[in-house]
């Protein structure tokens, strides 16, 4: 038990460094390139943390491992809207002038329309590789919009003389994200190893440690965000992995399997009800704020009680 333990005391502290830089450097880019906060952080939080997902679950659906790979994408885009979003509404303070920085409504429209494609399949019990392969046709339309928007709403260059460059933004930026690749590869396989010792099964592994795991980055960059006050970047990082998850993600591993997905029926129809709430919370007025986030998080450690039930 030694071993995996202090695997996941390793990883913990890559990530927390990597997610400083990722933070940083995501930052830096968005003035460079002249994009909002927002914007960066679906492109680069997003999608850039969501790199451990796509790494584990198509290396799980090769290996004929399908309730681990559906298990992992479903778990982290509930960790992602209940955890990651639940830290969002709690810990932060926005004023009029900080909500309408958030965002834009494509990509909360998106985010919320994947979770809905997927409990569709709710019904089947299982996801089929020709119909994961029609999932990636929104995920294109969704990119084509995003860039588009991207190109119209450029924001003003940054007037600071002692701005970091677009290279050491970048470096900061891949480094970063490297590093949280690396911590949570560390924690994933120590949390692995101690499930496996305690006799969880396959599915449940996915669904608990392996979706937490992968969300480390995610939870990381966004406490780093909170703490520097850049939340729509943090916002948008929800949205993006949301995204990533469900329209590429779960598509491409369908692709190399059909997935089964008839033990986690509670886990689709569920989400789209997580990102119902954590949406209620970003728009909510400021004094419902911290009840919100609270909620969340609570319903968060409740699903974790409903996950050790299914054992």
């Amino acid at each position: 038990m030694l071993v995996p333990s202090l695997q996941l005391l390793l990883g913990l502290l890559i990530l927390v460094v990597g997610g400083e830089a990722t933070v940083k450097g995501s930052l830096i880019l968005a003035q460079r390139l002249r994009l909002s906060p927002a914007l960066a952080g679906v492109a680069i939080v997003g999608f850039g943390t969501s790199a451990p997902e796509l790494f584990l679950s198509l290396q799980a659906a090769w290996k004929g491992s399908g309730g681990l790979a559906s298990g992992n994408i479903l778990g982290s885009n509930i960790a992602n809207v209940w955890l990651i979003g639940g830290l969002i509404i709690l810990f932060s303070h926005l004023n009029t002038k900080q909500q309408a920085k958030q965002p834009s409504p494509l990509h909360a429209i998106a985010a919320g329309s994947a979770l809905l494609t997927l409990a569709a399949f709710a019904p089947l019990g299982n996801i089929p590789s020709t119909w994961g392969a029609t999932l990636l046709i929104p995920f294109a339309i969704y990119t084509y919009l995003a860039f588009k928007e991207a190109t119209r709403t450029h924001t003003k260059a940054s007037h600071h003389k002692q701005l970091p460059s677009l290279k050491h933004g970048i470096l900061l930026a891949l480094g970063g994200l490297v590093l949280m690749l690396i911590g949570s590869e560390e924690v994933v396989a120590g949390g692995q190893t101690l499930a496996r010792n305690l006799g969880v099964p396959e599915t449940l592994i996915g669904l608990s440690v392996l979706a937490l795991g992968t969300s480390l980055p995610e939870v990381v960059a966004t406490l780093v965000a909170v703490r520097r006050k850049a939340l729509a970047l943090a916002t948008g990082g929800i949205f993006g992995s949301t995204i990533f998850n469900s329209w590429l993600i779960l598509p491409l591993c369908a692709l190399v399997l059909s997935l089964d997905v008839e033990e986690n029926l509670p886990d689709l129809i569920l989400a789209p009800v997580a990102f119902a709430l954590f949406l209620l919370g970003i728009k909510s007025h400021k004094r419902w704020r911290a009840a919100l986030g609270l909620a969340c998080i609570l319903c968060y450690i409740l699903y974790w009680g409903f996950l050790a039930a299914r054992i």
